[in-house]
């Protein structure tokens, strides 16, 4: 009963915080400086075409209107066209969707192999003085990994294991330069390669 009610409060408190980033993110798109319709088709664009995607975009509407159309859609799953190249943002996400879940399954990967047998040997009281220095060493990471940033942490083991010792290929991605790529059959490069 008590979990139904904690899950109940989250799913109502989760409405006004949507709510909000839909706002805030509304708010910082119309806060950008420049006309989208402008910067959609150029600077030498007839300003006839120009007011065309204006009213295409509903820009030239208030913007409590513009805001209650843009809910309305993402509600309905259309997050519109990208104002860089023109395509639907739902099939931009969708085309990246595979790497991003590539990610997180290496992530989640990197934390079942690695870090949650460091925890358990950093949570043990054995007097080994082995278990002892894998103690040190994982606490000794820890508080590394948790001072420094993800990117700078990321050079500074690049610089280790790549240039000082030589263990692993240098950081050139999945494929070489010269590499021709594999055939796109599942969007995931791990599986398609």
């Amino acid at each position: 009963m008590k979990l139904l009610k904690h899950l109940g409060y989250r799913l109502l408190v989760l409405v006004p915080q949507l709510l909000a980033i839909s706002f805030v993110t509304f708010g910082i798109v119309r806060l950008l400086p420049g006309d989208p319709a402008r910067l959609q088709l150029g600077p030498l664009a007839p300003e006839a075409t120009v007011e065309k995607l204006r009213g295409e975009l509903l820009l030239n509407r208030p913007i409590w209107e513009q805001y209650t159309v843009y809910l309305k859609r993402l509600l309905q799953g259309d997050f519109g066209r990208s104002w860089v190249n023109g395509t639907f943002v739902a099939e931009d996400l969708a085309t990246r969707l595979p790497a991003t879940l590539e990610l997180i399954f290496l992530s989640l990967l990197t934390i079942l192999l690695i870090l949650v047998p460091m925890a358990i040997v950093t949570a043990s009281d054995s007097l080994n003085p082995f278990v002892g220095q894998l103690r040190r060493l994982a606490v000794g990471y820890g508080m590394l990994a948790g001072a420094l940033p993800d990117f700078l942490l990321g050079l500074l083991l690049i610089f280790v294991f790549f240039v000082t010792l030589g263990w692993l290929p240098g950081p050139e991605g999945q494929l070489g330069i010269l590499d021709i790529p594999p055939e796109r059959i599942t969007g995931f490069v791990l599986v398609d390669s």
